[in-house]
């Protein structure tokens, strides 16, 4: 009895030990590029060039030591150039060029709540709900291919797990991995039937893997 009282003392010892105050602003975010292109009909002089930009700004406020809430906004654009072969309108053979360009835009709340393990290192749990707005078109090499552009609208929600480790009092470094959400999105074009999606996702893969860092502003740890 004494021994596991003791055992007690120390765990609780420990616990106020590590505990932390996570700050007073959390201030976060990303910025990606990628690019790509494929060759995929050689013979036919025929590829495919993608490219894509997002900027993910976060700004949040600690309500209490271990839980923070703020509001996150998301820009992407993304192009994919390529061409396709056609003979049409004077019968003769070539390739026709162009360039599908996707603007998304979407923002919503974030709430974060903290589990500290030592003064240096942490678990999170990183919940989101959010809208989405979308504008989509295809823009051809010859004038006569007329294309319609495209609006989605839609929203969902996520939570993400994470951990975060500080290399000095102010500065995380964090990742995550896995997502579990739901979301829903329309897609509507001139002349066409409008398409609903919907549907539920866990995903536990290294595609949803992230690395950042953010700034905890106002932030205190006992050492």
């Amino acid at each position: 009895m004494k021994r596991t009282l003791i055992i007690l003392i120390l765990c609780g010892a420990s616990a106020l030990a590590n505990a932390q105050n996570f700050g007073k602003t959390l201030i976060s975010g990303s910025v990606n590029f990628t690019s790509s292109k494929n060759n995929f009909n050689q013979s036919a002089g025929q590829e495919a060039k993608i490219n894509s930009f997002s900027i993910n700004p976060q700004v949040g406020f600690f309500l209490s030591p271990i839980v923070a809430l703020g509001v996150s906004a998301t820009y992407t654009r993304g192009t994919y150039s390529s061409s396709y072969p056609t003979n049409y309108p004077d019968n003769v053979p070539r390739n026709i060029s162009y360039t599908s360009i996707s603007n998304s835009y979407s923002g919503g709340p974030f709430v974060r709540v903290y589990k500290s393990i030592t003064p240096k290192f942490g678990f999170f749990g990183h919940g989101t709900g959010y809208y989405t707005y979308s504008k989509s078109k295809t823009e051809h090499e010859d004038d006569f291919v007329q294309t319609t552009p495209s609006i989605g609208k839609g929203g969902g929600v996520s939570i993400n797990p994470g951990v975060v480790f500080f290399p000095t009092n102010t500065i995380g470094v964090e990742a995550t991995l896995g997502r579990i959400g739901y979301s829903s999105h329309k897609t509507e074009s001139e002349g066409y039937t409008p398409i609903d999606s919907s549907g539920f996702e866990a995903n536990l893969g290294l595609s949803t893997f992230t690395l950042g860092i953010s700034l905890y502003l106002g932030r205190t740890a006992s050492e």
